[in-house]
């Protein structure tokens, strides 16, 4: 039924029970998974010189691959095809473009995340997500 399982991330509890979810079902139908975390630009309305933007923009891109390899190395198992990736960019927009190009059977997403101003029920990432993505998407709470 599925053969190709997206799996965004961002390292909340949320997460953690998606990758759990995501990883059983993968192992159920056979089916490859990315765990893929995505690192929203920092824009600000002064000057990047005094904010050290690039610097703080390369310590949240090796958070993420350390996110993702971290659930990697906890959720391998013998004959699981699991990969990782990072991008950066607007995560409901990167997530969507990666499952539309890649052609992403299901997206398995925590209700929640790490970031501020979620959703009231939903996080805002994963209702957009679940709005846009042109394939089923599983919220896990």
């Amino acid at each position: 039924m599925y053969q190709k399982i997206l799996i965004p991330v961002d390292g909340s509890e949320p997460s953690d029970r998606a990758v759990q979810q995501g990883v059983t079902l993968a192992e159920k139908f056979g089916a490859q998974v990315l765990i893929f975390n995505v690192i929203q630009p920092i824009s600000y309305q002064v000057p990047e010189s005094f904010l050290y933007s690039d610097l703080l923009m390369e310590k949240l891109s090796h958070q993420g691959q350390d996110i993702v390899e971290n659930y990697r190395r906890q959720f391998q198992t013998g004959g699981l095809d699991i990969r990782t990736e990072t991008a950066t960019g607007v995560p409901a927009e990167v997530i969507c473009q990666k499952v539309a190009a890649e052609h992403f059977d299901l997206v398995v997403i925590g209700s929640r995340g790490l970031s501020p101003g979620v959703g009231f029920f939903l996080g805002s990432v994963s209702s957009r997500i679940s709005r846009r993505c042109p394939c089923p998407v599983l919220i896990v709470r």
